[in-house]
């Protein structure tokens, strides 16, 4: 199996360094090893650990308010990107942005209800970029503009 065939091209290498140290053929034997070894690893880490998904969330949380990406998380997790990717495809079923978004819009929604501050300053203390980008996110979600929303409320 694939075992047999790990073994293979290791004692190949280690019979290579013994007979006439380092030299091409030993690169090339390692790396079709470590490449197998690789391959094993990259299958075995698709199954993304729900503690990994848990602390996604949790990061999203703690920093919304900031311009977050997925590098950001990723740094921080210590996992790569597309793990992170992987997560809000697979386990969160909506990308990066809408997640954020959603974050945002809810903190937005609770500050329009609860407090006298203007929309811009709403936006902003909610993570939003600019303006522009609040009020498009607010109504793509909630079918009105945050001024309407207010007005009505």
């Amino acid at each position: 199996g694939t075992d047999d065939n790990l073994a293979f091209l290791f004692e190949s290498a280690y019979n290579e360094y013994m007979r006439d140290g380092h030299s091409i053929i030993i690169d090339a034997y390692l790396t079709a090893f470590f490449g197998k070894i690789l391959k094993h690893f990259a299958l075995s880490k698709a199954h993304i650990s729900n503690d990994i998904v848990a602390q996604t969330l949790q990061y999203c949380s703690q920093h919304y308010k900031e311009n977050i990406t997925i590098s950001n998380i990723a740094a921080n997790l210590h996992v790569s990107s597309s793990c992170i990717s992987h997560i809000f495809s697979d386990k969160i079923t909506m990308n990066f942005c809408e997640y954020i978004n959603s974050l945002r819009l809810t903190d937005a929604l609770n500050a329009i209800n609860n407090t006298d501050l203007s929309i811009t300053e709403i936006a902003t203390m909610s993570g939003f970029s600019t303006i522009r980008t609040f009020n498009r996110a607010f109504r793509k979600q909630y079918g009105i503009s945050p001024s309407e929303y207010r007005a009505k409320k």
